[in-house]
């Protein structure tokens, strides 16, 4: 794999952990920009479990 292969990877990927930051740093990449609240700008994850409080206070019927 070369270097340019592995930066394609890099920036494709939308991961938020130490090691992709270190990746980014490593390869010179800037980091992910962060909307507020420290979230990225992907919030697909957000949206699905949205309401997911009120859910899981029900006693019977929690579907996920």
């Amino acid at each position: 794999m070369t270097r340019d292969e592995l930066i394609a990877i890099v920036k494709r990927s939308t991961a938020d952990t130490l090691i992709a930051a270190r990746m980014r740093e490593v390869l010179g990449l800037r980091p992910l920009a962060h909307a507020h609240g420290g979230q990225t700008h992907d919030r697909t994850r957000s949206r699905r479990y949205r309401g997911i409080r009120e859910v899981m206070r029900q006693r019977v019927g929690v579907r996920l």
